[in-house]
């Protein structure tokens, strides 16, 4: 039982939540397939955005696309729990087997599966692949947003979006002090700037998501 004015109050909260929520993921999903069509139209200025050289390359933006639009459906259109789970597991397959590339050092044919890449590109261990920090990171919100379908305790998902969200705002601080050991490194910190902006709005976005399902499992009034 809840008092009108507070059930008022909490109704009110969900919904700014949830707008909060398909915002974030919007912003993401666009971007996402900005830097995708920069890809299939050869524009190098739509997937490397800051004219440092490091690129977002096409299965990061893809699986960023895949779990972003998850993200969508699950806010604006929570009972699409398949389909939400299916692009999530989708976006978790590309991140997880490529993160599985870069720990066991074997090439699983991935990286260029969709999309080429020449040899020599900047912070880059293979041709077309992401690198260590935007395969975990991406890995974390794909598992964050299958645990959030499944209705396992938001302190879980909101644990995996905090470590993602540290992952990127890494990068991010080597983007803002000039500090290229954070970002650039091959294999281990290589990540392109507008990776790491994404994995943080959606980690916002899970994490807007999980706060305006927890309002919304809130007992009404009679």
């Amino acid at each position: 039982m809840l008092p009108a004015t507070y059930e008022r109050v909490s109704l009110r909260s969900l919904a700014i939540s949830r707008a909060a929520s398909a915002c974030c993921a919007g912003l993401t999903f666009a971007a996402a397939v900005i830097s995708i069509l920069g890809w299939i139209l050869d524009r190098p200025g739509l997937y490397a955005w800051d004219g440092s050289g490091i690129n977002i390359k096409f299965n990061a933006a893809l699986s960023l696309c895949l779990a972003s639009l998850a993200l969508l459906v699950l806010c604006l259109l929570p009972r699409l729990t398949p389909v939400v789970r299916f692009l999530a597991a989708a976006a978790a397959v590309i991140t997880i087997t490529t993160l599985a590339e870069h720990i066991t050092g074997v090439d699983l044919h991935i990286d260029v599966l969709f999309m080429h890449e020449p040899p020599g590109a900047r912070a880059t261990s293979a041709p077309g692949r992401m690198g260590m920090p935007a395969s975990a990171a991406i890995s974390l919100i794909a598992i964050a947003i299958l645990l959030r379908s499944w209705k396992v305790d938001a302190r879980l998902v909101s644990l995996l979006g905090t470590l993602a969200l540290l992952i990127s705002l890494l990068s991010l601080t080597g983007y803002a002090f000039g500090a290229d050991q954070l970002y650039a490194i091959p294999k281990y910190t290589g990540i392109a700037l507008q990776t790491a902006w994404m994995v943080a709005s959606d980690r916002k976005s899970t994490r807007l998501n999980s706060s305006h399902t927890d309002i919304s499992r809130m007992p009404s009034s009679a």
